[in-house]
Formats: C-alpha cells, sequence, structure tokens
C-alpha cells in the first residue's frame, strides 16, 4: 500500500515538536562518551526496523534512508565555511588545520563543495555528478578541479571533492566544508552554496576587515540564526587595521548580531595568513597574536562539548521526516519507539549530573603505535632463534647445552620448528629426545608410588626456567625497560612515551620512582586504551551499516591492536613461564629484578 501523502505544514508541526522535544539548553551541555555512543547504536536498531518497509518506498526515500545510516556510521558533523569570494576562508581553514595543503589564491573557487575530513594518510577524492566512478587524485591537482581557472563552470562535471587528511582535530568525525561563497560572480557558485547549507550542523561566517559584513552576508546571517543553527564569525585580515581601526568594525558587526538576538560571544577577529605562518613555524605566541588561538578554543569547546547535542538534534529531524512518510500503521510505531529513545536520550538529561565530554587528548594526536617492548623483543628472539637452529645443528658445543637444558619451552620449540629446516631439527634434536628417553626409563625403572613417578615425569618436561630462549627475552626485555625507566626518571615527565602493552606497561612502573609521572604514565595507558576502543567501535557500527569504505585505516586496524596492547605480541606468548609470570604480576619481584 502506498504512503499516505501528509501535507508540508504537517510534516514541518510534527518535525517542529519533535525537534522541540529534543531541544536542551545548549549552554553547558555535555554528553557521556559512552551514553552517547550507546544511543547511536539504539537510533541504528530503529532504522533497521524501518528499512523493512523500504521495499514499498519510491528510490528518493531509500536514498534518504542510506544517507541517515551512513551519517549515523561516521557520526558526521558539517562545520560549514561561507562568505564572499576572497574573504579568506580557505586559508581560515588551513591555519586552523596547521596545514598549507588546501588550495587559496586569488582565482575564485569553482561551483564545487570541498569537504575535509580526518584520514589516515592524505589524500582527495572527486566525486562526479554522473554516474562516473570517484576519482583518486593527488592532492596537488586539487586546483584543476575547485577552481574556476582549473575547472571554469565546473566544465568537469564534478559533484563534490573529499579531502583527507591526518589532522587529529578530524578524528572524531568533523568535517570543514569549504564552500564556493555567497554573493559570487559565478552565480553557479551562490546557488551551489545555498542548496548545501541544510547538510550544515555548525556554520562559520568569514567576512573581512576590508568590506565588513556585506549585504549578502547579512542576509546570511539572519537565515542562520532564525534556523537556530549554531554561527560563529570570523573577521578576517586583522593585520590591515590599526587594533583602533579593528574594534571599530567589530562593533558595528557586534551590533548586526545583536539586532538578530545572535551571540556575539562566537564573534572573533583574526588574521588567517598570519596565524597559519606561526603555526607552520611554531611560533605560540604569534598564533595567539593572530587571533587564531582564541577561535580555535572556542571552536574545540563546541565541537567537544556540544557536537553531539547538535548532531543528535539534525539527526531527530531528518528522522522525524522520513519515518512520516511511511505508511501510518508502520509509522506510527517507529516515531513512538523514537520519542522514548528521545526520553531516554543523553539529551534528557542534560540537566542533571553527567560525565564531562572529552576534550582532545594525547592519544588524539597520532595513531597508536606497537609496544616498543615487545618490538625490539620480537626483533632480538627472532636472531636469536635463528641462530639458535644454525648452531644447533652444526656447533656441537651449542648442541650440548641444548640438551643439558631440557631444550626450550614448549611456546619457543615451535617458534625454533618455524624457522628451521626438517634437516636442520633431525641434527639438532636427537641427543635432546634421546636424553629424556634416558630419563623417562630411570624414573620408571625406580618404581616408587604413582604419585611420586608423576611428578619426576612432570619435572623433566616442563623444565621452562632453564629455557635459554626465554633467559634471552628476559635480558632484551630487561635492557630495553631499563632505558625507558631512566630517561622517565632523569626527565620527570613522560614526554612523547611511546606506546607499551599491559604485560610490559606493568614491568615498566615498578622502576618508577616518582607518583606523579606514574600517574601521568596510567592515565596516558587509558587513554590510549579508550581510543582503541572508540575506534572498534566505529568499525563495527560502519560494518553494520554497510559503509566499511568509511573507516579509517587506524579503525580497520583497531581490533589486531588491541589485542596486541592487551596481551601483548602474540609471537612472545605471555605468560610463557611460571618464573617470568611472577616478574610482571608482582610488584617486589618486578622491582627487584628490573633495578
Amino acid at each position: 500500500m502506498p504512503a499516505k501523502p501528509i501535507t508540508c505544514h504537517a510534516r514541518e508541526a510534527k518535525q517542529a515538536e519533535f525537534v522541540k522535544l529534543a531541544q536542551g539548553s545548549r549552554e553547558g551541555v555535555n554528553l557521556g562518551l559512552r551514553a552517547y555512543e550507546n544511543y547511536k547504536f539504539a537510533l541504528a536498531d530503529l532504522l533497521r526496523s524501518a528499512s523493512v518497509h523500504s521495499g514499498s518506498m519510491g528510490d528518493d526515500w531509500r536514498d534518504r534512508l542510506r544517507d541517515l545510516f551512513a551519517r549515523l556510521a561516521e557520526d558526521r558533523f558539517n562545520v560549514v565555511f561561507v562568505g564572499r569570494f576572497s574573504r579568506g576562508k580557505t586559508s581560515l581553514m588551513n591555519a586552523l588545520l596547521a596545514t598549507d595543503r588546501l588550495p587559496t589564491g586569488i582565482v575564485p573557487i569553482t561551483s564545487v563543495i570541498t569537504s575535509i575530513g580526518y584520514g589516515s594518510s592524505e589524500k582527495a577524492i572527486i566525486k562526479y555528478g554522473s554516474r562516473l566512478l570517484d576519482s583518486p587524485i593527488a592532492m596537488e591537482e586539487l586546483p584543476l578541479y575547485i577552481t574556476q581557472h582549473g575547472n571554469p563552470g565546473n566544465v568537469r562535471g564534478v559533484k563534490q571533492v573529499e579531502v583527507q587528511l591526518p589532522v587529529g582535530m578530524l578524528r572524531r568525525g568533523f568535517h570543514f566544508v569549504d564552500t564556493p561563497g555567497v554573493g559570487s560572480a559565478v552565480t553557479e557558485n551562490t546557488r551551489t552554496t545555498e542548496n548545501f547549507l541544510p547538510e550544515g550542523d555548525a556554520f562559520i561566517l568569514v567576512t573581512s576587515y576590508d568590506s565588513a559584513l556585506s549585504d549578502e552576508e547579512f542576509q546570511f546571517l539572519r537565515s542562520i540564526t532564525a534556523a537556530g543553527k549554531p554561527l560563529f564569525v570570523a573577521v578576517n585580515k586583522q593585520d590591515l587595521l590599526s587594533p583602533e581601526e579593528r574594534e571599530g568594525a567589530l562593533n558595528y558587526i557586534r551590533d548586526q548580531i545583536d539586532t538578530l538576538n545572535g551571540e556575539s560571544r562566537r564573534l572573533f577577529s583574526v588574521s588567517a595568513r598570519e596565524g597559519l605562518q606561526a603555526k607552520l613555524s611554531a611560533d605560540g605566541d604569534k598564533v595567539e597574536e593572530s587571533g587564531i588561538a582564541a577561535f580555535e578554543r572556542e571552536l574545540q569547546r563546541f565541537l567537544l562539548s556540544e557536537k553531539e547535542a547538535e548532531f543528535l538534534r539534525s539527526f531527530y529531524a531528518r528522522s522525524v521526516e522520513l519515518l512520516s512518510e511511511l505508511p501510518s500503521q508502520a509509522s506510527k510505531p517507529l516515531l513512538n519507539r523514537l520519542d522514548e529513545l528521545r526520553r531516554d536520550s543523553p539529551l534528557a538529561s542534560a540537566g542533571k549530573a553527567m560525565p564531562a565530554s572529552r576534550s582532545i587528548r594525547i592519544s588524539e594526536a597520532r595513531p597508536v603505535g606497537s609496544c616498543v617492548v615487545c618490538r625490539d623483543v620480537h626483533e632480538a628472539l627472532w636472531r636469536y632463534l635463528s641462530q639458535l637452529q644454525y648452531d644447533i645443528s652444526f656447533d656441537e658445543n651449542v648442541r650440548t647445552l641444548f640438551t643439558q637444558r631440557g631444550g626450550l619451552c614448549s611456546f619457543h620449540s615451535w617458534q625454533l620448528e618455524s624457522l628451521s629446516s626438517p634437516q636442520g631439527l633431525s641434527s639438532g634434536f636427537p641427543p635432546l629426545l634421546e636424553s629424556l628417553a634416558a630419563q623417562l626409563r630411570e624414573i620408571a625403572n625406580e618404581g616408587g608410588e604413582a604419585r611420586n613417578v608423576s611428578i619426576k615425569v612432570r619435572a623433566i618436561a616442563y623444565s621452562q626456567a632453564s629455557c635459554l630462549v626465554c633467559h634471552h627475552r628476559a635480558a632484551t626485555e630487561k635492557e630495553t625497560l631499563l632505558g625507558l625507566a631512566a630517561g622517565l626518571n632523569e626527565n620527570g615527565s613522560p614526554g612523547a612515551l611511546p606506546t607499551l602493552c599491559m604485560p610490559h606497561f606493568t614491568m615498566l612502573l615498578p622502576a618508577i620512582d616518582d607518583i606523579k609521572i606514574i600517574r601521568q604514565l596510567t592515565l596516558r595507558q587509558a587513554e590510549v586504551i579508550e581510543r582503541l576502543a572508540e575506534d572498534m567501535r566505529r568499525y563495527a557500527l560502519k560494518h553494520d551499516a554497510v559503509r566499511r569504505f568509511l573507516a579509517s585505516a587506524e579503525e580497520t586496524a583497531a581490533a589486531a591492536q588491541a589485542l596486541k596492547l592487551f596481551a601483548g605480541h602474540r609471537q612472545l606468548g605471555f605468560p610463557h613461564d611460571e618464573h617470568l609470570h611472577k616478574w610482571w604480576t608482582s610488584g617486589a619481584g618486578a622491582r627487584h629484578v628490573i633495578s
């Protein structure tokens, strides 16, 4: 049965009702990460229930449903930069992201939306309006697709350009969107910008001191304020005026914002050009002077403390509109469920005491690496085992020692096998096996009680404490951990400490003297683990939403990386025997061995 059409008025009223219900006080909204993530999963379940009715709906409805899944899976939050041509929108984005990779210049940008999001490596992808396949290009080729000079009138038929940059600020789903501008001499540019505005979750209006707040920009300011969307106003090119002249222009813009009941606290004076130069040269004082630092602090505060709430508000509005178009017998229970979710949502708890939203942490800034101790030990053991498999075949002294020590533990015996040939094993192992057989025969001939025989057999079969490779491993671990501990004790700060797996992390702590350093290390370890957990959850959601291509390299590798962090490298076999197990589980024992 086809869906019963609903009037625009009814749809707008229903949407307004749900949006109003979802509204919470924007100031001070802090959504706990765990509650927010779990809530996204509940919304995904609701969309799956709606998808069973997609067969009776049109292609447009199914496309919008897929778009909702995609937005939920990637948790995309569009921060849209708008303004007239030559205001410095792209320069400001470069300054905020501390990169000069986005093309700027005096040539107008063509009618193409450019979205900048997180990627494990630098990449640009061209998306066409036709059915042409997406096309990856080098960053240096971007001007050929997004400028009026390289792509006049958008003759290439580009619909959107997606740029991926390894910038920590973008990692949590933020996308900076560069628009062609408003009031452009190229009419299509203005139309493209206006058509994209509904996709925006927050807006940054970039004007400049040379002609602050044009008529087109003021009209845009009016429409965004009326829509209740978060808005920042950045007045660029402050380096062109004296402080007194700047203050006069800012007062004028502030008065205009006040007439619209806007938030003048989100008005900032900046020099994108000087800010970018200062960031690239790591000059903190110059970054402050450029105004970029103050703007960036407020923007980050908004993105990290209010982004979740804004995302859910936008998602609610889209979900209500979509579900309302289903036949009434299908839409009513789904809308009721959505209403129940709203009442249980983090937004409904905005006025209650909730866990503070996360700030940008150490672990946000770079991908989680492998445990440096595991790496050193693994490399050392590979070299040692490679030499050992040769020596027990050709060196009588080593073969004798190998036999006297009872061979290797079970784990390292199989590692030795992986590096040896059948001929090598057949040359080196017989003396060991013959010695083992002789000991078993001797035990059997001694007789005695059954329990005593069992104990004696176990003693010769599990002589791991004498394993040559285990002892070499212990020496390598000790050397690496001593080096890390010495550096920490000397510098008094963890600094850029590399990643450690949990087994080696617990072995390091007893060698640290300062409790403050131990606390810092422990907090950093928690941040690294939390980051991996987030990446795994994001990957699972994207996989469930059939959006695996959205997963970053870190998210794809998160499961394997988490196991390495939790249990140590699998080629090291934690815990490999009782002796070393006691070493890293006993604080006193660890301190004794390391020191």
